[in-house]
């Protein structure tokens, strides 16, 4: 216990991060995660309730979100993100009930993100939610979404690479439109649909792999060869062209 109160209320930070590194209680850690008044230490209570496949309760923790109950979805929609981090935990939980949406633009133009974690209660990543992020290189997608909508992560110029979860069914317009970083990327097989302008001017996109195939960046399109949207898509679907 006094490792914790350390850890949570130390007024030095090398002392309550030291703390902090020890403890691996949950209940401790979500105390910590939950009531702590240091953003730094709340932040790292959270990632290592994560790492531990537990969920952090942010009920009354002052959260850098803006955010609405979204009724059709039985859950919050973060609809901004009103902090300076440069690597992001989005919280599972907000005023008791779990986060399942991030609204279109929510962190647009956050120049200076570099990571985001995105939790298994988020199903839904809206328009353009991170697009312009231009320092964002580290995206950790929930095992929960299905459709990543247009522009999602468009003009990301750091991005390298990203792993798309098997949850995912959709990726529309431009998901991926001038991440001229990007180089690998592996789609799943659950992909049913997607966008033939969603890698649009990926120019150093070299590795994408596909049911076993592999495909490169075409120049002529601006984007990756026909033969690989139409081994997902029926010609009509999206727009796909010949």
């Amino acid at each position: 216990m006094v490792i914790a109160e350390i850890a949570k209320n130390e007024v030095i930070q090398s002392y309550r991060m030291e703390a902090l590194r020890e403890l691996t209680d949950q209940k401790l850690l979500a105390d910590i995660a939950k009531n702590s008044k240091y953003s730094d230490v709340r932040e790292e209570a959270s990632r290592k309730l994560a790492d531990q496949g537990a969920v952090a309760d942010y009920s009354n923790k002052r959260v850098d979100f803006e955010y609405e109950n979204n009724a059709e979805l039985d859950g919050i929609e973060i609809t901004k993100y009103t902090g300076s981090k440069k690597k992001v935990l989005i919280p599972e939980i907000i005023a008791d009930k779990p986060v399942k949406s991030i609204r279109y633009c929510a962190f647009e133009n956050c120049t200076g993100l570099t990571s985001v974690m995105i939790p298994d209660s988020v199903t839904k990543i809206g328009e353009a939610a991170f697009a312009r992020c231009t320092t964002l290189s580290n995206v950790n997608i929930s095992g929960r979404v299905t459709s990543i909508n247009d522009f999602s992560f468009s003009s990301c110029k750091n991005l390298t690479d990203i792993t798309i979860p098997s949850s995912v069914t959709g990726i529309g317009e431009q998901v991926f439109g001038d991440c001229i970083a990007l180089t690998t990327i592996t789609i799943p097989d659950s992909i049913t649909r997607i966008s033939d302008t969603a890698f649009y001017n990926c120019i150093r996109l070299t590795n994408v792999s596909y049911k076993g195939n592999t495909y490169s960046y075409n120049k002529e399109k601006y984007g990756l060869p026909q033969e690989f949207y139409n081994a997902i898509n029926s010609p009509e679907i999206f727009g796909a062209q010949d």
